[in-house]
């Protein structure tokens, strides 16, 4: 279209807007005088005219006025309904600016003390991401005037100081050391690690000197007071220019008020874990947790009031580091021990086992809570011997006063056709941990695989909690064990079930009635409180691979309706009757 028709266009539509909003104008008289026209287009209207066809073509001059009215009309009326739709996007986007702001009049309405609780859970409470966390205070800074007022004011909205390896945000560093006044802080430090050149064969390490710090450290380094914890995130340094000397500049610091220590990164980079072993020169008094991921440095801090003692392993060897690490230590108090090892590979032959093996095992008589990670998936793969590796990591730990259990089985990369056994796991936990009186499963993997629900219980257990959003299974025996398990004085089952109607959850049911029928012969049964049961729901129900899953309250079963219960068919009764209704009805539908 050029733009003698384009500007005719937008002058018919300016005329019949303006008609139409005025209510006058001659849109009458010209809508007159182009009806007159196609009406002459008519074959009846052309012989009453005296236009006769004949071969000189005359009169099809009508036919093509005609045909170009109804062009521009198509026209006219495309482009109307391209501007409604854009009227209509800026109209729907206004009226989301309209409610937000309605929304944020309704927050700063709110008493200065709880609306500084809000942004303080905003802040604090919502999940970590890449980008440093008082970033978020400076973007709520900027909302409104009343909430500027709040956020600068508050010293607790910049206690928490992250910035982007290779581009640090020095400015806002200095922003929060300004606004934090004189807070505890909780400090993150990139540090950047560089190998040196390897010659032919030999051995990279990493030596103190190939540690280096940005000037975020500069900048922190005079508030080393203020660290309430500390995380050494190590990343390569790649052709990032640093500066060198961060463990001799770190030598021997007093850090008065530091409680946590963490550290993690690449696993590439703890290829020697000496690096780490230089925190032990720290003076941490009030030090109460370590954190750390694929690496166990030697020496550690000192643990004499440690608490808290967290690691990830990648390998086979950093295992066998820590047990040695651990056996090094003089005095331990660690109360809450936490392993994963979901990211190990569950191969039981190379050098990292075999270190494993040779370990020493250790005892940890302080510890009260275990929490032990794992991939639900690894420990069902008989090709790699899976949970012989996980038996052998367990085999080296004894906690001989730990109360609390807690085993995680999440899903990973590696898939197995074969059921996960729950039952067997569970008792080589409880032998390394005999006083347990809770335990807590959680097990996440394909649904459409089966998870052997134990029978095997620890022997003082009475608070046991199992989720499982997979098929269920029993088996009375197990192959491994044939010592026949001491009975359990069991309180409180708390039984997590997935809610999906095509998946055998059924077997729950004979779980809970074996428990019933043990805990009788032994005269246990009358110690028994109460059956909780919960739904699983799938966040996303797309199919068998839906793996996160929701778990509500279903009922509470006191133990006088437990068997009542036992004698249902289905763990949910009502949900697959409707399913079964379904598919009658769409079976009957597509016949």
């Amino acid at each position: 279209m050029d733009y003698v028709n384009k500007s005719q266009v937008a002058e018919d539509i300016r005329t019949i807007v303006l008609n139409y909003l005025e209510g006058e104008g001659d849109s009458k008289s010209l809508a007159n005088e182009e009806e007159k026209y196609i009406d002459a287009v008519n074959y009846n209207g052309l012989l009453a005219l005296g236009i006769a066809r004949i071969k000189d073509g005359k009169g099809f001059a009508l036919v093509s006025r005609a045909r170009h009215i109804h062009s521009r009309l198509e026209m006219i009326d495309v482009i109307l309904d391209k501007i409604s739709s854009r009227v209509q996007d800026k109209i729907q986007i206004a009226r989301q600016r309209i409610n937000s702001v309605a929304s944020v009049c309704g927050l700063a309405s709110l008493p200065c003390e709880v609306l500084s609780l809000v942004l303080s859970f905003v802040v604090h409470g919502s999940p970590s991401s890449s980008k440093p966390r008082s970033l978020i205070s400076v973007r709520l800074s900027h909302v409104c005037r009343h909430f500027r007022y709040i956020i600068t004011t508050n010293p607790r909205f910049w206690t928490t100081i992250s910035t982007t390896p290779f581009v640090p945000e020095l400015r806002l560093v200095d922003a929060c050391l300004e606004r934090s006044k004189g807070c505890p802080l909780d400090v993150q430090l990139n540090l950047y690690t560089s190998f040196p050149q390897a010659r032919g064969n030999q051995y990279k390490r990493l030596s103190p000197q190939h540690v280096q710090y940005d000037d975020i450290f500069l900048a922190l380094r005079p508030h080393i007071h203020r660290w309430r914890s500390v995380h050494l995130n190590f990343v390569p340094a790649k052709r990032f220019k640093a500066h060198s000397g961060f463990w001799k500049t770190m030598q021997g610091a007093v850090l008065p008020i530091l409680d946590t220590i963490s550290a993690g990164g690449d696993e590439r980079e703890y290829a020697a874990n000496s690096k780490l072993a230089r925190t032990s020169s720290w003076k941490c008094p009030r030090l109460t947790g370590i954190v750390l991921k694929n690496c166990v440095p030697n020496p550690l801090p000192n643990l004499a009031a440690v608490t808290s003692f967290d690691v990830d392993f990648s390998v086979s060897s950093n295992v066998a580091d820590m047990l040695k690490t651990l056996n090094e230590m003089p005095n331990i108090a660690i109360n809450n021990l936490r392993l994963d090892i979901s990211k190990l590979n569950p191969e039981c032959s190379g050098i990292g086992h075999k270190q494993l093996l040779a370990a020493n095992s250790v005892s940890i008589c302080t510890v009260k809570t275990f929490e032990f990670g794992f991939a639900a998936n690894h420990i069902t793969d008989n090709m790699s011997h899976g949970f012989l590796c996980v038996r052998n990591i367990l085999s080296k730990l004894f906690l001989p006063n730990a109360e609390t259990i807690v085993l995680k089985g999440s899903d990973s990369l590696r898939s197995s056709e074969t059921s996960l056994p729950l039952d067997r796991l569970l008792s080589v936990v409880s032998k390394r941990c005999p006083k347990a009186i809770s335990c807590d499963i959680s097990i996440s993997r394909d649904p459409s695989k089966y998870t052997i629900l134990p029978f095997n219980l620890p022997p003082n257990l009475e608070n046991l909690r199992i989720v499982c959003n997979t098929r269920l299974t029993i088996r009375r025996e197990s192959g491994e064990e044939k010592i026949k398990p001491a009975p359990s004085s069991i309180r409180r089952i708390t039984l997590g079930v997935s809610s999906t109607p095509n998946l055998q959850t059924s077997r729950a049911i004979d779980w809970i009635r074996g428990l019933k029928e043990r805990m009788q012969k032994h005269g246990n049964w009358s110690s028994f409180e109460r059956l909780i049961v919960l739904k699983g729901v799938p966040v996303d129900d797309t199919g068998f691979r839906t793996l996160e899953t929701v778990f509500e309250l279903e009922k509470i079963i006191p133990r006088e309706r437990v068997a009542e219960w036992c004698e249902s068919t289905y763990v949910f009764p009502e949900i697959v009757s409707e399913y079964k209704r379904r598919k009658r009805y769409e079976d009957g539908y597509d016949s």
